[in-house]
């Protein structure tokens, strides 16, 4: 998957911004009740407003889904920057906190008309702005129709 290949951007009176390009290959496997997933992103290009920034930005991404049962799912998953670079603040991966990756943990729970999902993952993002370790929590609820 490919984001923003043709350099999105925008024009206010004052400013341009412009979003950097996304490239995306995944591939997943599924075992029983078990599905393994893994990821490769890269982040790249100009991005920013007034004074354009550079990124050079490489995820890898592995998770697993385990399903208990029709209703529930357990998840589980990795995220390692192996390249995080950007023109304004240099390399990013020698201020990660500790462990220097991002975990999740989830689990979603399927019903007739709604699927609830919820996680818990480390954030290495704003671990890297308060140079601690931190965790955030999400949360989707999804109606069918």
């Amino acid at each position: 998957m490919f984001k923003n290949i043709v350099g999105f951007s925008f024009k206010d009176e004052y400013n341009e911004f412009a979003l950097p390009i996304y490239a995306t290959l995944a591939v997943a496997h599924a075992i029983g009740p078990t599905t393994l997933t893994l990821d490769s992103e890269y982040i790249y290009g100009q991005f920013g407003g007034y004074e354009k920034q550079t990124a050079d930005i490489w995820f890898l991404r592995g998770g697993i889904e385990h399903r208990l049962n029709r209703r529930i799912h357990l998840r589980a998953g990795l995220a390692y920057p192996v390249i995080a670079k950007t023109s304004a603040s240099g390399d990013l991966k020698d201020d990660i906190p500790w462990p220097g990756t991002g975990a999740s943990l989830g689990l979603g729970w399927v019903l007739k008309r709604f699927n609830i999902d919820l996680a818990l993952y480390g954030d290495p993002a704003r671990s890297y702005v308060e140079q601690t370790l931190k965790l955030g929590a999400t949360g989707t609820l999804t109606f069918k129709y």
